[in-house]
Formats: structure tokens, sequence, C-alpha cells
């Protein structure tokens, strides 16, 4: 009668949902859409043309795995999330400091008054 039942509680809310290994719900999105794409522009190929077809596949295949890696200057945005931030237009755009390159600069030292 006392049976304790445990639940999933995810450790954070906003978590991406991850579908197999690092592939997340949105991973397979971009693919999804770049793999339509890929297929709707690549009937404008002519039949004569399958290896550059084919090339064409590759390209943008490629370009769909790199939108969705997370770079090393910035390892909590996607690329393609990246990329729409800097895409858009706001009224205000901030841009950080590098706090280590102004380590070097201290205040000049004061001289006091006897």
């Amino acid at each position: 009668m006392n049976e304790q039942r445990t639940y999933g509680v995810t450790r954070n809310l906003r978590s991406e949902i991850r579908l197999q290994g690092s592939v997340t719900l949105n991973d397979a999105a971009v693919y999804a859409i770049f793999t339509i794409v890929a297929l709707l522009l690549g009937n404008l190929f002519p039949d004569t043309q399958a290896n550059s077809k084919m090339v064409f596949y590759g390209v943008m295949a490629a370009f769909a795995l790199w939108l969705t890696i997370k770079p090393p200057s910035n390892p909590l945005k996607r690329n393609y999330q990246i990329m729409f931030f800097m895409l858009r237009k706001t009224q205000t755009q901030f841009f950080s400091l590098d706090y280590y390159r102004f380590e070097n600069i201290r205040k000049p030292k004061t001289r006091r008054r006897n």
C-alpha cells in the first residue's frame, strides 16, 4: 500500500528535448527544413547535371550540420540562433567589452597632500 512513485523531473524547465544522443528536437526541425528546401531546389537541376545535384545536396547537408553546431565562442547558442540574432533589426544593440583587455590599465595614483 505504501508504494512510492518516482517521477522524472527535469532540472531546467527550458532544457532542450533530446531525441537520440545529442540530437535535439530543434536540430531535427532544422534538418527537416533543409531537406525539404534541398529537395525543392534540387528539382531546378536538369537530369544531365546529376553530379552537380549530388554536390548541391552535400553542401546543403553540410550547411544544415554547421547551423546546428554550438560554436566555442558562444557555447550556449547554436549557429542558426546566432545568425537570427545578428540579422534581426533591433533599436539598441549592446556590444560586450572584453574585460581582460582592460585588466592592465590601472587608475593613476593620486598624491596625498599633507
